[in-house]
């Protein structure tokens, strides 16, 4: 249950940064831009700590 829900919130960052990025590019704003790049450090930075977590074996 709990593997759900942290790939559901995964799943809602990465959607935001994948429309905020070209609508920054689109409108020339900057603020998409600093909007979508902390979510995208933290999208990574979870990808990194979930492939750890599930590639350490059991004891």
């Amino acid at each position: 249950m709990k593997k759900k829900i942290l790939i559901g919130i995964y799943a809602a960052v990465q959607l935001t940064v994948i429309v905020l990025i070209p609508l920054g590019l689109i409108f020339r704003q900057p603020i998409y831009f600093y909007i979508a790049s902390p979510l995208a450090f933290v999208a990574i930075v979870f990808i990194i700590v979930y492939l750890k977590k599930t590639s350490e074996p059991k004891k």
